[in-house]
């Protein structure tokens, strides 16, 4: 069933609106993570996650995400 939607192949993060970071995304259904480093505001910030890129499905063209999780300084 997994491989039958598309998946996540690269997401391009912004940080307050300007290209943050590029993420690439292994076709696993693994747990995968990211060190995005120290991200530090003193009043705040806006993150914003772009699909950039996907792996086809073998069935259907949607694109599926099942969990998006932060871990880190201030951040969960």
């Amino acid at each position: 069933m997994w491989s039958k939607n598309g998946r996540v192949k690269s997401i391009k993060l912004y940080l307050n609106d300007k290209p943050f970071a590029f993420l690439d995304v292994d076709d696993s259904r693994a747990y995968q993570t990211f060190n995005l480093g120290r991200i530090s505001s003193a009043s705040g910030f806006t993150l914003k996650f772009e699909i950039a890129e996907i792996y086809p499905g073998t069935v259907y063209e949607d694109v599926v995400l099942s969990y998006l999780d932060f871990d880190g300084d201030g951040v969960l």
